[in-house]
């Protein structure tokens, strides 16, 4: 198992980059929000799960994923938030460094 455990996971996104290494997201339900996570996989072993949203305040809706042939991969998803008010959102990564930086 790749997410986080004791909560509802759903709505999987998977890309392969040029090495054959996995990049996965997925919605996972938590603390009264869906947040967006992320677990990488090189090398035969699965990174531990990352929260990229960690909005705190809203809801995840219909994330995609893309990863080039050198591992640069990037996240996009919609946000719902409980002021009923709506946002999309990216996150680029780096191949070997995993998502980084804060949502934009």
């Amino acid at each position: 198992m790749i997410s986080v455990a004791g909560s509802v996971a759903d709505q999987p996104e998977a890309a392969v980059d040029g090495t054959g290494a996995v990049t996965v997201v997925w919605r996972q339900e938590g603390a009264g929000v869906v947040d967006l996570w992320t677990s990488r996989r090189a090398g035969g072993a699965w990174s531990g799960p990352l929260n990229i949203s960690g909005s705190g305040t809203s809801d995840v809706q219909g994330a995609a994923l893309a990863v080039d042939p050198q591992g640069v991969a990037v996240a996009a998803w919609g946000l719902t938030f409980k002021a009923n008010t709506d946002d999309v959102r990216d996150s680029p990564a780096v191949i070997g460094v995993g998502l980084e930086g804060e949502p934009r």
